[in-house]
This record gives structure tokens, C-alpha cells and sequence, in this order.
């Protein structure tokens, strides 16, 4: 799904839901480009049986204020999630965004990841959650959230959790946030790129692994298109 409007004052809300039975594969793939005049309200949920996969992969670019969660439920031995988030913003944009997995059954696997950029005074508000039930042995469950703060008054919490009843499962969780690296700038302002064009390099290597999982899904090229929007002189239209 693309979300590219409305560009005037409004409010949007969505609900979506997954339900992959047995042995099935489900790919959800939504980029959100809002005008920077509307407030998004999205929910989704999943539920994956045995040995069923849903796939997330979610980016977050537009509205004044995104309110966006995710949560999945695996419901049957060896069911697996795999949710990717992108977020940019710029300017006073504000993000809430949440992730989380609920081991229902043994042998499952969560994998949650993130990586988001934050221009000028942009912020961000990131929770993840992994919940492994009691007599859930097997489970595997790993959380990461990445933040590039590119502006002075650019600012990310995140809050990633862990709660498991269990003992024979395997978790971790990890969060970074910081500045792009000044000798990889100079690196390849050194090759003749100003600085705005060095930073969108750097800025497209470092969502690349998230953005390239939308492959075939014709979405691809928009997303990276919008995002490099953020950092280009021209306002180049993307194709949608």
C-alpha cells in the first residue's frame, strides 16, 4: 500500500489484520507519505499458525504526527515475524511507533527491526516488545532500533522490552541513536559531493538493508525516491 494524501488539514485512521493459517507465507508492505497537515492513526495486527510467516515491512514518512503499531501474535509452533520499520522525518514531525511479538506457542521466532532518521527538530517515540509466555521452550526473539539524529534539535526514545515466562528461549534487544561519522563524510566529499549529497549517500546505505526487503513489490524505488526527496535540492516528483 502507498498512503500519498490527502495534503490538507485532516485526519486519517486504518486498521489492518493478518491472519496467515498454516504453512503460509503473508508479505504487508505500506509506505506513508501524508501531507505534513494530517494526523495518522494505523493499527495492524497479525496472527500466524504453525509453521506460518508474516512479514511486515513499514515505512513511515509523512503526516505532521504518525501513531503507528504493529503487533503479531504466534499462535502455532514454528510460526515466525519478521517486521522491518523506516522512519524519516523532518522539520516538526512527530512519530509513535510500536513493534511487538507475543510468543503463543513453542519454537517460534520475532525478529523486530528499525532504523529511522530525524532532520531538523523531528522526534520519535519507538517501543518494541517480545512476550514469551510461561511453557513456551524454543522461542527466539530478537529486537533492534538504529536512529540517525541529522539536526540540532532532532531527538528518538526508545523503549525496547523483554518479558518471557520461560526459560529455554534465546532474546535480545539493542538500541543506538547518534550522528552520522565525520570521516565517512569526508570520505566522500573528498570524491567531489557537497556535504547534503554525502549525507543522502550515507543515509541511503544506512536504510538499505530494511528498504531493499521491498524488492519486487513495485514499491521499492518510491520509497527510496521519497526519502531521497529529503535531502535534494530539486523536488523531483517520485513515481508512484
Amino acid at each position: 500500500h502507498l498512503f500519498g494524501a490527502p495534503r490538507s488539514r485532516a485526519s486519517r485512521a486504518s486498521l489492518a489484520f493478518i491472519s496467515a493459517e498454516n504453512r503460509s507465507r503473508v508479505t504487508h508492505i505500506s509506505v506513508q507519505d501524508l501531507g505534513r497537515r494530517v494526523t495518522d492513526l494505523t493499527e495492524r495486527r497479525g496472527r500466524a499458525a504453525a509453521g506460518a510467516k508474516i512479514d511486515w515491512l513499514e515505512c513511515c514518512l509523512g503526516a505532521a504526527f504518525a501513531k503507528a503499531g504493529t503487533a503479531t501474535s504466534l499462535a502455532g509452533a514454528g510460526a515466525a515475524v519478521s517486521h522491518s520499520l523506516v522512519f524519516v522525518g523532518e522539520g516538526g514531525q512527530r512519530f509513535d511507533l510500536r513493534q511487538s511479538a507475543v510468543h503463543d506457542a513453542a519454537a517460534t521466532v520475532s525478529r523486530l527491526d528499525s532504523r529511522g532518521v530525524l532532520l531538523d527538530s523531528a522526534a520519535a517515540v519507538y517501543r518494541s516488545l517480545i512476550d514469551i509466555g510461561p511453557g513456551r521452550p524454543g522461542c527466539d526473539g530478537r529486537q533492534k532500533e538504529d536512529t540517525l539524529l541529522l539536526g540540532d534539535g532532532a531527538s528518538v526514545s526508545a523503549l525496547p522490552a523483554l518479558r518471557t515466562g520461560t526459560d529455554d528461549v534465546r532474546c535480545g534487544h539493542a538500541a543506538s541513536s547518534g550522528r552520522l561519522d565525520e570521516d565517512r563524510l569526508f570520505y566522500l566529499m573528498s570524491r567531489g559531493l557537497d556535504r547534503r549529497a554525502a549525507t543522502r549517500l550515507a543515509v541511503e546505505a544506512f536504510l538499505a538493508p530494511l528498504i531493499a526487503a521491498m524488492k519486487g513489490s513495485g514499491l521499492e524505488e518510491t520509497a527510496s525516491c521519497l526519502i531521497a526527496k529529503r535531502f535534494a535540492a530539486a523536488q523531483e516528483e517520485c513515481r508512484k
